[in-house]
């Protein structure tokens, strides 16, 4: 998770373009963002998960509170208790030896950021915010997305708001 450090580590003003492993040179992060993506290794760590997914950073969300993410799935009315249960009915707790669907879901996390990372730079914002982040899980096929479905929030609507809300959208806080 070297990339992943990076991120967290890096001096928002001066992202390194000087290191060959860095696979996001360009990006900035909001604090937000950056909060989100350490807590989200911390949620990992108390369901004993020896890796890191989209559905972790899902949960992350709802700790960062007032971020865009934090605002967008309180408006949908689900908890942060039935994001949890649902993460802990599908993925369990404790730790779980086999390597592959790990190093698999540690791939659907880094595409997530690529892809927040895109639309952010896309859309001419300054920061990767954590609605970037959001909308990048909704965009793809990740635990994060069915885990949301698995608690009845209409991802496709959560999706369009976030498109919308994300274009004029400054740096959450």
């Amino acid at each position: 998770m070297g990339w992943l450090r990076q991120i967290l580590s890096r001096d928002k003003a001066s992202p390194s373009t000087s290191d060959p492993h860095n696979e996001f040179p360009d990006a900035t992060f909001s604090p937000s963002a950056v909060s989100a993506m350490n807590v989200a290794l911390d949620v990992a760590y108390e369901f004993w998960h020896e890796y890191l997914s989209s559905q972790h950073l899902l949960l992350a969300f709802w700790r960062v509170i007032g971020c865009d993410a934090h605002r967008a799935l309180v408006h949908y009315a689900v908890t942060e208790n039935e994001v949890r249960d649902a993460i802990e009915q599908a993925e369990g707790m404790g730790l779980d030896l086999q390597t592959r669907p790990h190093l698999n879901r540690l791939k659907e996390h880094r595409q997530v950021i690529a892809l927040a990372v895109e639309e952010a730079q896309r859309r001419q914002s300054s920061d990767v915010t954590t609605g970037h982040l959001l909308w990048a899980m909704l965009a793809s096929s990740c635990d994060g997305r069915w885990r949301l479905e698995e608690v009845d929030v209409p991802t496709d609507d959560l999706f369009l708001r976030l498109a919308r809300n994300t274009s004029q959208e400054t740096p959450d806080a």
